[in-house]
Parts: structure tokens; C-alpha cells; sequence
């Protein structure tokens, strides 16, 4: 069942649910309010819950109605509001900014409308005694007393002091605002379920132990601010271990420091439970992390501009090595790192046994892609923007027994690199994606894939340089079963016999080849079964059906497209 299925569902179903609930909201409204389901898990209610059917109609509401419908939870419970009176809630609507203009229409008819929607969607009801009159039900304004939503209010940059009266609340999202510190009050509120940010201030770096109060916490929780961290006694307070329902934590250091070794104090002090599958550290500049992360499914490491080299102590000290359980592995904006070696010869067990992705973004001064280590289970590596790397492998690796899970290399934006590696490419290798990167296609024709036997998928994309043909005999593995060439501004022909051997390919892409003229007289290969030609000014016309030049070459085809139309 879709999201807009489930949605109509909630909305059908509102009024059938309030009044089943009504004689027991006191008893299930913590049970109502305690729904810790991710969006993606909340899409087909269960059968005998009417809660998860309210949850569903409030989760899918607009932002603008949230807020609106967040505002009544400062009217008593019962509360009726009258014809008369709903005039002022629109004016007081106005008066906080929560409406939005709309061109043309009077703010008092748009919060005349929004309204309306709440209305319409069930979460007031007309008064069974006075048409005139409307109230909440007391599910819902309990709902509404604990989604305080301000995501996206980019002008809020102070929360009151004295928030520790809001002691119902239980999900607090302040993403996308411009806060510069959080109340110490904040620890009053001990039954907060959610948490989107949490920034340490200036001011009162040492607010963080305020964390140390919420024990409750699910989901995600980003920490920013750690610039600010006066005494790492605090950070401990912040008793992160114990909040064993956070699936992921993001660390940001947001400003300049000269410390680094306090930096990794900071980040030992932050350790947290050993159920967090996600992590993010962004800013950090400490030369080593920490020992604690050897349970650490995913981590996303950006901007540590400080760091030059990467060595064994980036995966910890201790006698159990760091990272143990880590599957994917994202590097971004390491703008002075330039290489990295993780051999861990002083432990029995190898380097990120478990790593299945590695994904370097913007590292512009890295000289080699991977480490000089053995990654067994590593199946995916995608590199972009790494301006200096010359070798996608280091050479002190034997290519396949280094990397005999390999199945997927995308590499974009490398102007630098020349080659693969001195052993060519692991014959495991599946799927190769190569974009924009002119001295490794330059050099295609030391590429050794005939050797590539599992080689399936080749994508190609921006060839600036000048090609008479393309691809030359002897380049491509026979084992090809997809190829697509795009991008290749100054390709003049497609080479047939380089094309004769390739028994197995099944679809041919090609796009933005605006001076191919024509497809080679050899014709494709006859196992073809998709072809598919865009943006190829000279070629586009031969190749329509009956009248193209190109035709008779392409008949056996089932399925051709020209110009994103089936011909």
C-alpha cells in the first residue's frame, strides 16, 4: 500500500477512530504518542490499531498545517471555539507569521482555508450540539502538545530560557533553523522521544551535559557546535553511551580550533551505545579517531581539513581494532589528505573485515584511491572530484587476491589518473563506470579488460579529446552484455570490428555524439535487444524506421529508441 493510499485511508477512517478511542485516550495517548516508526516503516497501519491510523493522517499533513494545528495546544482541553472566535485564532495565525502569502487572496482567506483543511481532515470536529462551534478532541491536542516542529524556521536563533514547563513534550525537530545555543532547561524535559539538533553555544559550552538527561532519545540526533566544549568533563556528562535507541549521531565542529588533542578528547568522550548504525563527523580535526568504534556500520567522515596522512592509528589503538563491523566508508572535502596506509600488522585481525563501500568525494590532494591494505569484502568504490590521484590501487597490492569481492568502480572528475593500477583491473569486476577523466581514457588501450571475464555493464561519459573510432578492436571484453558511450562531443565513427566480438551485448546506449554520422557498415551485433540513440544530431534520422539510411542495420533490433521515442 502507497503513502497516498495510506493517506486516503487516515483520512476516511478519522472520525470512525476518534470515536472508537474517545473513552480511553487518557490510557492509550502515551501508547499514541510513543510511535517511535520511521516515515518509511509507517506506510500501511495495522489492522486493529486506530492510533496508527491518526499517527499515518498527521505525519502526511503539509508543514503550514502542523504548525497551525500545533498552535491550538495553548487552548485548554474541551475548549470550544465559536464562529466568532475562529476569526481570532486567524488573526492571532497572522500575528505569530504562520501563515504564508499567497498572491492575489486576503490572509485572513488563506487562514480561513487552512482551517478548513485541518477541519476537512478531521483533526477538529463540529460541535454535536452547535454547527457553529468546533473543537479538538483531547487525542489530538495531546498529539499537538507533544509535533513542537520548527523545522525550516531559518530566522529562530534563541529558544526561551524557561522551557523545562513544556514537560509533555516529546519530539523536538529544530532542523534547518539558525539556533546558536540550547536552554539548560532542555534536561527537564526527560520524556523527549526525538531530538533533530543539538548546539553547543559560546556562551555556555558546557551545555552539553544537558544531554545527559535524555535517555529516551530515538532516531537521529546531530550535535554541532563542539568547537565550543569548555570542559570535556561535560561531554561525559552528555552520557551518550547509555542512549541505546539512537540509530545515528552526527558530530560537527563547526569553527576553527588549534587543538586537535582535545578535539579527540572530544570525540572519545562522545562515545555512544553500541546499537548506533550511522555516523557522521564532519569538522574534525584530530589526527587519530577514537577507539570506540569497532560496531560502527556506516561512518561519513567530512571536511577534516587538518589531516594530511592516514596511518593504523586512524583505526585505534587498542587491542580490539576500530571498525570491525564498518560497511561503508565516505570520505568528502579532505582537501590536504594526501595518502593513506592501513596495513594493522601488529593485530590478528585484518582492517574493516566487513567493508562493502568506499565513497571519496573532493579528497583533492589524495595521490591513490584505496589503502595500501587487503579489503576481502569490499565490493563498491566510486571516487569524484579527487584532482591529484594517479592510481586507482596502490602497487604494493596483488589486484585480485586484495580485492576478490570487487564488483563496482565508478571514477568522475580525476583529470589525473592515468591507470587503474600495474595489474590492470580485479577480473572479479562487474560493473565499471568512468566519467570525465581524460588521461585515463587516454590511455584505454592499456586498459587490459579482455581479461575481465565477469566485466557486465561499461558506462563511458565526456571524452572531449578527438576520436576517429571508437571502440578500437580488441578493447572491449566479449562478456559485455551493457555498453553506453555519452559524451563524446568529437567521436567521428563507430569502429564495427570492435564491435564484432561482442556476442553477449544485449543493450547499446549512445548519447550526445554530435559529429557521429553514421553507424559502422559491419552493422551491431545481432544479440542486440535494446538500442538506444539521443541527442545525436547527424545519426537521429538515419536511424528511423523504413526511411533511415541506418536502418537495414538496425531492423533486428526489437526495441529502439531515438530521441527518447520508440521507433
Amino acid at each position: 500500500m502507497n503513502i497516498e493510499a495510506d493517506g486516503r485511508l487516515a483520512h476516511e477512517g478519522m472520525t470512525s477512530a476518534l470515536v472508537a478511542v474517545a473513552d480511553k485516550a487518557a490510557q492509550t495517548a502515551a501508547v499514541f504518542l510513543d510511535c517511535k516508526k520511521p516515515h518509511s516503516e509507517i506506510v500501511e497501519p495495522a489492522v486493529d490499531s486506530d492510533l496508527d491510523t491518526l499517527w499515518l493522517s498527521y505525519h502526511i499533513l503539509p508543514l503550514h498545517l502542523k504548525r497551525c494545528f500545533g498552535y491550538f495546544s495553548i487552548f485548554p482541553k474541551g475548549y470550544e471555539f465559536h464562529e466568532s472566535e475562529k476569526e481570532k485564532v486567524i488573526l492571532l495565525w497572522m500575528v505569530e507569521g504562520i501563515l504564508q502569502p499567497e498572491n492575489g487572496k486576503r490572509m485572513e482567506d488563506v487562514g480561513e482555508e487552512y482551517l478548513n483543511a485541518l477541519t476537512s481532515r478531521s483533526f477538529f470536529q463540529r460541535s454535536s450540539w452547535n454547527e457553529y462551534s468546533f473543537f479538538m478532541h483531547d487525542l489530538m491536542r495531546d498529539l499537538a502538545m507533544h509535533t513542537l516542529l520548527l523545522s525550516g524556521c531559518k530566522e529562530l536563533t534563541q529558544l526561551r530560557i524557561d522551557m523545562s514547563c513544556l514537560i509533555s513534550l516529546r519530539h523536538f525537530d529544530i532542523s534547518g533553523t539558525c539556533l546558536k545555543e540550547m536552554p539548560l532547561q532542555l534536561s527537564s524535559i526527560k520524556d523527549l522521544q526525538s531530538l533533530s539538533d543539538f548546539v553547543v553555544g559560546e556562551n555556555n559550552g558546557s551545555s552539553i551535559k544537558a544531554l545527559g538527561a535524555l535517555q529516551l532519545l530515538h532516531g537521529s540526533l546531530c550535535i554541532s557546535g563542539l568547537e565550543n566544549v569548555v570542559d570535556i568533563g561535560d561531554v561525559y556528562k552528555a552520557n551518550m553511551k547509555s542512549k541505546k535507541h539512537l540509530t545515528k549521531l552526527i558530530l560537527r565542529w563547526d569553527g576553527e580550533t588549534d587543538d586537535s588533542l582535545k578535539e579527540r578528547e572530544i570525540l572519545n568522550a562522545l562515545q555512544p551505545h553500541t546499537n548506533l548504525k550511522e555516523l557522521d563527523v564532519i569538522g574534525y580535526r584530530g589526527t587519530r579517531f577514537a577507539d570506540w568504534l569497532p560496531s560502527l556500520i556506516e561512518l561519513e567522515v567530512v571536511e577534516l581539513n587538518e589531516l594530511v596522512s592516514i596511518g593504523d592509528e586512524f583505526c585505534g589503538t587498542s587491542s580490539i581494532p576500530s571498525f570491525q563491523s564498518l560497511e561503508k566508508l565516505s570520505f568528502s572535502g579532505m582537501f590536504r589528505w594526501e595518502n593513506w596506509s592501513i596495513t594493522r600488522t601488529d593485530q590478528k585481525e585484518p582492517a574493516f573485515p566487513c567493508l562493502k563501500e568506499i565513497d571519496l568525494q573532493c579528497c583533492w590532494k589524495l595521490k591513490v584511491g584505496l589503502p595500501d591494505a587487503c579489503l576481502h569484502s569490499l565490493k563498491k568504490i566510486a571516487f569524484w572530484f579527487c584532482n591529484e590521484m594517479q592510481a586507482v590501487f596502490p602497487i604494493s597490492q596483488h589486484i585480485d587476491s586484495a580485492y576478490p569481492s570487487l564488483e563496482s568502480l565508478f571514477i568522475s572528475c580525476c583529470s589525473r589518473v592515468e591507470t587503474f593500477s600495474r595489474m590492470g583491473l580485479p577480473s572479479n569486476l562487474k560493473q565499471l563506470q568512468i566519467q570525465d577523466c581524460k588521461m585515463l581514457f587516454a590511455n584505454r588501450i592499456n586498459w587490459d579488460l579482455q581479461r575481465l571475464s565477469s566485466l557486465l555493464s561499461l558506462q563511458l561519459t565526456r571524452c572531449e579529446e578527438v576520436v576517429d573510432s571508437f571502440p578500437e578492436k580488441g578493447l572491449l571484453p566479449t562478456a559485455l552484455t551493457s555498453l553506453e558511450i555519452n559524451n563524446f562531443p568529437n567521436l567521428k565513427g563507430l569502429n564495427g570490428k570492435g564491435f564484432l566480438h561482442l556476442t553477449s551485448l544485449q543493450q547499446l546506449a549512445i548519447c550526445s555524439c554530435k559529429e557521429l554520422k553514421c553507424l559502422p557498415n559491419e552493422g551491431l551485433p545481432r544479440g542486440l535487444s535494446y538500442l538506444d540513440i539521443s541527442k545525436c544530431v547527424l545519426l537521429s534520422h538515419r536511424c528511423q524506421r523504413g526511411a533511415g539510411e541506418d536502418w537495414p542495420k538496425i531492423s533486428h533490433i526489437p526495441r529502439i529508441f531515438v530521441d527518447w521515442k520508440r521507433v
